[in-house]
């Protein structure tokens, strides 16, 4: 009898080892798609030149990663106007063409739709069973319909001015893990800096403007700091204000290995976390979280833009577009 408990015990112990290891794995594969997803959409993000390209780029990356059908951005004029569609991938199946009509017929504020009420909240919005309360709220029985288990709307927001919402949808329930949902609300504010910015240097270039050439010696910015001590030269692709005074800052190397920026950066106290985006040949292009002033910012808020920066141990060499 008690070696009879003892390998029952020893089974259920095996049983519940088995389920740990599997969901760590599962919990590993999440948090791999993941930088996979972000990785592939900041790297494409930061080569576009229109905000169509951009909104177009974000919505086909997202669905041709096989966890999520169907992705669309909309937009609207204002809170109260009805959001139109701009960009979509995969299977909509109609669901758009219901939800305009649904607009048109009762207003954006009678509706849960989740776009809706991101786009209205100016807040992340997810829903991981849409199977849930089917009867009393007509997107839910027109999303199951079309197969979508489950949805995350993200606000496009940057600097207080809303660019839309990015909704991405998935034919199970609870397929998108906390960590996504993290991942790609930071995200939504990433893709409204590079739209602002496509936008601002298409308004700049519609009127008259000069470019200026400079070279700055006297600057002490982070990303000399950090030429600096690998004695190399880096080379400055964009940034996303962050709360308490601290940035998105994102640099190209292509002279250095990664695990020479890596050691260096770590003994630089502006640069808090520092991470590889991608990297294609023999250029890495990397996230880096900074605190205090970032100069591409000083200059943006002097009324110029700042199209390519670059840095070494002896100074910045900046083109800069400004309006006459």
């Amino acid at each position: 009898l008690t070696a009879g408990f003892s390998r029952l015990s020893s089974e259920q112990n095996s049983q519940t080892h088995r389920q740990t290891v599997a969901e760590q794995m599962a919990e590993l594969e999440t948090l791999t798609h993941t930088t996979e997803l972000v990785s592939e959409l900041v790297d494409q993000l930061f080569t576009a030149t229109t905000r169509e390209e951009i909104e177009t780029t974000v919505c086909s990356i997202l669905t041709d990663f096989d966890r999520y059908g169907f992705a669309w951005i909309g937009a609207a004029e204002g809170r109260t106007d009805p959001i139109v569609r701009r960009a979509t991938s995969g299977h909509e199946g109609g669901y758009l063409d219901w939800l305009c009509e649904q607009l048109a017929t009762d207003g954006p504020s009678a509706t849960t739709e989740p776009t809706c009420r991101a786009l209205s909240t100016n807040e992340p919005v997810s829903v991981d069973r849409i199977s849930e309360h089917w009867q009393t709220e007509p997107w839910r029985k027109e999303a199951l319909s079309r197969g979508y288990q489950s949805v995350l709307s993200v606000p496009l927001t940057y600097n207080q001015i809303n660019y839309g919402v990015l909704s991405v949808y998935a034919d199970a329930p609870r397929a998108i893990a906390e960590y996504t949902k993290t991942a790609l609300s930071e995200l939504g504010q990433i893709i409204a800096y590079v739209i602002e910015c496509v936008e601002t240097k298409r308004g700049l270039l519609a009127d008259h403007q000069i470019e200026v050439e400079l070279e700055i010696t006297d600057a002490d910015t982070v990303l000399h700091r950090l030429a600096t001590e690998i004695d190399t030269t880096l080379v400055f692709e964009g940034f996303v204000p962050q709360s308490e005074g601290r940035s998105l800052l994102y640099f190209s190397a292509t002279e250095s290995p990664p695990t020479a920026v890596e050691k260096a950066a770590a003994g630089i106290t502006a640069i808090e976390q520092l991470r590889i985006v991608t990297q294609q040949n023999e250029t890495a292009l990397f996230e880096a979280t900074v605190s205090g002033p970032v100069l591409a910012a000083t200059l943006v808020d002097c009324g110029s833009l700042p199209t390519r920066i670059e840095t070494d141990r002896n100074q910045h060499r900046v083109l800069l577009t400004i309006p006459q």
